[in-house]
């Protein structure tokens, strides 16, 4: 009797100290696993209670990043990137590029919160090797489309640059319902009827005509070409242009001059009996006016200015082209004078 009285205080005392461990683990567990330890680890920095420490931050195209210090606990906690702006952004770049153009500002766009899509077009950029006389137009709005359907983008905002302004305008033709906006970016706008080449000078695609005849061996091989620098001086692209002014101010009287040279160009589609194209001469003009300053701040006038100036001064005309004359360089007027009077009140 006096042994099994030792046993059973011995075995109730070995099952109480077993219970007890059996229930801190239990604590412990629920405790990991309740929701207040997890809201804990993933609070924003600047919610962080008690003496937490910020360590550092930092962030990329994906998610940003904070390290903190608390109770001797370090943690690092990611948060996700979420686009704050649904409305995808597809950026389409000209000729003679790729996608790859736009990689500062789609990160920039793409900080902000912004989806963007950029679509390299065939035969250039990263898909140069795909490069074939088989290339239309045709091709590369294919290529546009096809991104806007593969990505399932849907009130899309479109942006394009120079050649890509051909592109735009079709795929906003063809696909109306699912542009938003179409963005031109410095980019061509075509009327209807008109090609990639329509806005280019003439001497500019015959150039290019026959560098791609003579690629294709259509001519030979040794044709000379015009080389790029000779049509800097050619249909409307003179090689200099600058303007000057001057103003001297004394007081309330102000006088001031101005002056423009445009260089000579030569006309292509017009040539002599030898060939040679038609030479638009250049031009210089200058303008000149005085002008005073009357303060009457009591009376009616108020701040007011009266000049008086002449425009072209020694009557220059227009160089003579076969067309009269270039409205995009040179200005049909002589010499006038003018005057005019502006005030504030």
């Amino acid at each position: 009797m006096k042994y099994n009285r030792y046993s059973f205080w011995l075995g109730l005392g070995t099952g109480a100290g077993l219970g007890w461990t059996i229930i801190q683990q239990l604590w412990a567990i629920r405790q990991v696993a309740s929701q207040e330890v997890w809201h804990t680890l993933a609070i924003p920095v600047n919610r962080l209670k008690g003496e937490a420490q910020l360590l550092e931050t930092w962030e990329t195209e994906a998610y940003t990043a904070s390290r903190t210090l608390e109770a001797g606990i370090e943690r690092i906690i990611y948060r996700p990137r979420q686009p704050r702006f649904q409305t995808p952004i597809l950026m389409q770049h000209g000729m003679w590029h790729g996608a790859w153009c736009w990689r500062d500002v789609n990160r920039e766009l793409a900080r902000g919160g912004h989806r963007v899509h950029a679509v390299t077009l065939t035969g250039v950029g990263e898909r140069k090797h795909l490069m074939s006389p088989l290339i239309t137009l045709e091709t590369h709005i294919a290529d546009v489309m096809n991104a806007i359907e593969a990505e399932e983008l849907d009130d899309v905002v479109l942006a394009v640059h120079s050649y890509a302004g051909m592109l735009g305008t079709a795929v906003a033709d063809r696909l109306p319902g699912r542009l938003k906006h179409l963005v031109y970016v410095d980019a061509v706008v075509p009327m209807p009827g008109e090609s990639w080449s329509s806005t280019h000078a003439s001497a500019t695609r015959e150039a290019r005509i026959a560098a791609a005849a003579r690629e294709a061996g259509e001519i030979n091989a040794g044709t000379p070409l015009p080389e790029t620098e000779n049509l800097i001086e050619a249909n409307g692209r003179p090689k200099w242009r600058g303007t000057a002014s001057l103003t001297w101010s004394l007081g309330q009287f102000q006088i001031g001059a101005f002056a423009r040279y445009t260089g000579a160009v030569d006309e292509t589609a017009f040539v002599d009996a030898d060939g040679n194209p038609w030479r638009v001469k250049s031009q210089l003009t200058g303008n000149l006016y005085a002008q005073v300053r009357i303060k009457d701040a009591g009376g009616l006038g108020g701040d007011m200015r009266w000049r008086v100036g002449v425009r072209n001064i020694t009557n220059e005309k227009p160089p003579l082209s076969s067309e009269g004359y270039l409205g995009s360089l040179y200005n049909p007027y002589g010499r006038y004078w003018y005057t005019s009077v502006t005030t504030e009140f």
